[in-house]
């Protein structure tokens, strides 16, 4: 089953116990616009980045696992050891993104504190 980002971003904003006009104002947006993304299959990543800050979840680590299931693997490895090294090698690319996700955050922290001092 395919992946939902707005019927997902749905249950956690009732999970948390959030309104939809409190999600609405920290996002930025209208109540009715709120309830437009609760329809949504797919969702811009910045946008998705201040859900995620919002309602302090983490939407991109599941889209990932799921995308992460949906692939096939063409052959079984040869070597019993191959699908540990490959689990591993994906899991090392997972941590690069990561971190680079966690320095683009600080860096939109730093900009806003240096937006808020002036």
């Amino acid at each position: 089953m395919a992946y939902h980002i707005g019927l997902e971003i749905h249950k956690v904003l009732k999970k948390n116990g959030m309104t939809v006009s409190e999600f609405a104002r920290r996002i930025n947006t209208s109540r009715e616009n709120a309830y437009s993304i609760f329809k949504r299959k797919s969702i811009d990543t910045e946008l998705l980045q201040t859900i995620s800050a919002v309602l302090g979840h983490d939407f991109f680590g599941k889209i990932q696992e799921t995308a992460r299931r949906s692939v096939k693997i063409s052959a079984e490895p040869e070597h019993p050891y191959t699908k540990p090294q490959h689990e591993l090698q994906l899991l090392r690319e997972d941590l690069l993104l990561l971190r680079k996700e966690v320095q683009e955050l600080r860096e939109r922290i730093s900009r806003c504190e240096l937006h808020k001092k002036k």
